[in-house]
């Protein structure tokens, strides 16, 4: 990403974050931001509207250019420096408990008689992160949103909803440094590809500079090899001439003088100590370029917001023509999700409800017809049959044959406890008994 881009993606996180109202021309390159807090207005000593371009190519006429030291720019730091604090808000919901449900649920043969709703609360925090980038006397800064909910990062935008003041009487937060953590954690990865290219342009800038002052140091010690011999060269012409004797007007003190200080000369630049000198001289500066390039990252928490928000919970009544019954479900505001309801006889998830006669909550899959009275129940009421045609039959249905004791339909039972087969079996076994005459 570019300076130009940095700087731009800045300005509309910072002017966002003050709720003013943001507008591009139609070639995009002209931003103007109206409605802006008479807070910032009063710090800048501007009263809105502000134009603003991010090049120098676009400026026209009067036109706030947003570069490296603006004025605007150099404000717009300055104020968030001051800014730091946490607040508290409330997202308002108006919600008719009925309209959702019915959104949410299809009843089968039933009727919703009348909905409660009482209320809990959740809550997320949304941190807004000032990242300043130093390096090589330069300063960029980045601005992130991050908002967390529990401990995971969430995709959210607070400024979408209507927003009251928090009460902290309604919600009990002990600490948000779990979140914080995460809110830091997911930084690392936003501003990681800036770091990277920026740490990949410094590091080739880095070598440069080291390799210019390792090759200025191996040209120091060339040029003390080069001054030695250069030395040893005088020095011996010197002595040659110490030996002739024919220039009678030589000056012998003089030549020995210089004789004296060459021989000083090779002796310094050749002493350990003058390398070690040397070698710590390019060590240092080597640290000072590794410093000097070194990328300085600095996060600062500018605002805290902690939004809490209501978790509906209603109590349902469901009346179907034979059975009533009650049950509460969650409806979450925000993610506009009601909490599962499963089938009380498979445990699937529904949202097409059917009541079963004795108020169980059934699915479509589960629900039976009483072969007898026709009433609707799910497989866990429905499990009598006619042991002898096997009819499905409730309880109220099935008649049970004092003889026998197997469950009949009433087709198959007789008048009386007993049912057909067994009244048939009786009478049978009457008519073969025998008959004794005790007349005579």
């Amino acid at each position: 990403m570019s300076e130009s881009e940095d700087i731009k993606n800045f300005t509309l996180s910072f002017f966002t974050n003050l709720k003013a109202n943001l507008f591009w021309d139609n070639d995009g390159k002209k931003l103007t931001i109206t409605s802006i807090p008479e807070e910032f207005e009063k710090f800048f000593g501007k009263k809105a509207p502000y134009e603003l371009v991010f090049s120098q190519t676009d400026y026209f006429s009067g036109e706030e250019v947003m570069i490296n030291g603006s004025f605007l720019l150099n404000c717009m730091k300055e104020f968030l420096q001051n800014k730091g604090q946490t607040t508290l808000v409330k997202i308002d919901f108006e919600v008719d408990p009925t309209e959702e449900i019915k959104n949410y649920l299809h009843l089968k043969k039933c009727q919703i008689t009348h909905i409660t709703k009482k209320q809990a609360y959740d809550w997320m925090v949304r941190f807004t992160i000032l990242t300043t980038l130093q390096y090589l006397n330069e300063k960029e800064q980045l601005m992130n949103t991050i908002y967390v909910k529990g401990n995971e990062v969430i995709k959210f935008d607070l400024d979408k909803y209507k927003l009251i003041e928090g009460k902290k009487e309604e919600i009990q937060i002990k600490d948000i440094k779990n979140q914080y953590s995460s809110a830091k954690d997911y930084l690392k990865i936003l501003i990681e590809p800036k770091i990277e290219k920026l740490s990949e342009n410094l590091n080739i800038k880095l070598d440069k500079e080291i390799e210019r002052v390792k090759k200025h140091y191996l040209n120091q010690f060339d040029e003390d090899k080069q001054n030695i011999i250069k030395s040893e060269k005088q020095l011996k012409d010197l002595e040659n001439q110490l030996k002739s004797s024919e220039n009678k007007n030589l000056d012998k003190d003089f030549i020995n003088l210089r004789i004296k200080r060459l021989n000083e000369t090779i002796a310094q630049m050749g002493s350990p100590k003058r390398q070690d000198e040397l070698k710590k001289e390019e060590e240092f500066f080597i640290n000072d370029e590794n410093h000097r390039h070194g990328l300085s990252i600095e996060n600062r928490i500018m605002n805290t917001t902690i939004a809490y928000f209501p978790i509906f919970i209603y109590s349902i009544c469901l009346k179907s023509p034979t059975a009533t019954r009650a049950f509460n479900v969650n409806f979450n505001p925000i993610t506009k999700e009601i909490s599962k309801i499963k089938c009380e006889c498979c445990d699937a998830e529904i949202n097409k409800i059917s009541l079963c006669s004795n108020g169980h909550l059934s699915c479509e899959n589960c629900l039976r017809g009483c072969s007898e009275c026709g009433e609707d129940y799910c497989k866990k009421c429905l499990t009598l049959s006619c042991f002898s045609c096997s009819k499905q039959l409730c309880k109220k249905c099935s008649k049970r044959c004092s003889s026998c004791n197997k469950t009949k339909c009433a087709n198959h039972m007789s008048t009386g406890s007993l049912c057909i087969s067994c009244t048939e079996k009786k009478k049978a076994s009457s008519a073969k008994r025998p008959t004794f005459d005790f007349s005579r």
